[in-house]
């Protein structure tokens, strides 16, 4: 899976849909839930960036599956966090809200601040939503900052993103 999520990362996504399915299938093979799950979400975001939703939900529902089945709320994070960036690529972003919702709940509770699935640009943009929609604020603002999360476009509109220094012109001068 991490051949395919560095494929991903790299813009590569001819390599990562010719490699994911037999990623998916010797993970599969192995039966370890944490492997499975994974191979199980990064399946969902190929078929997600190719346009292919029902195959996407198809493998996030399963990798949703596993996660309920081991009672693992690590595993419901990482699916919740992978499903609310698939409804926001396709523009659905009430449903992107609440699994992002779901999934931020999930990581304050649990205190993660990585998972097997992570890609920086994707969490940052996931974190730059939360925050616009005021979800779980201060776990998110301690992510960006542990994580030193950035996106590809600086969210300055954003007042609650945890620059390390803000400066404020035009009618107030403050640093």
């Amino acid at each position: 899976a991490s051949i395919i999520r560095m494929a991903l990362l790299q813009g590569e996504l001819e390599r990562a849909v010719a490699q994911q399915p037999e990623m998916l299938r010797l993970s599969l093979a192995g039966g370890a839930p944490l492997t499975c799950v994974e191979a199980l979400l990064v399946s969902a975001e190929v078929f997600g960036r190719c346009g292919k939703e029902q195959q996407a939900r198809l493998h996030l529902d399963q990798a949703l599956e596993v996660a309920r089945t081991a009672r693992s709320p690590y595993f419901e994070f990482m699916a919740r966090l992978t499903e609310a960036q698939l409804h926001f690529h396709n523009g659905q972003e009430a449903d992107g809200l609440r699994a992002l919702s779901r999934g931020m709940e999930l990581g304050r509770a649990g205190g993660f601040v990585n998972s097997f699935v992570w890609q920086p640009p994707v969490m940052a943009n996931l974190c730059a939503k939360a925050l616009e929609a005021g979800i779980e604020v201060e776990y998110v603002q301690s992510l960006i900052r542990k994580r030193k999360l950035v996106p590809k476009e600086a969210p300055v509109e954003i007042e609650s993103w945890p620059w390390p220094i803000k400066i404020y012109t035009l009618g107030r001068f403050e640093v």
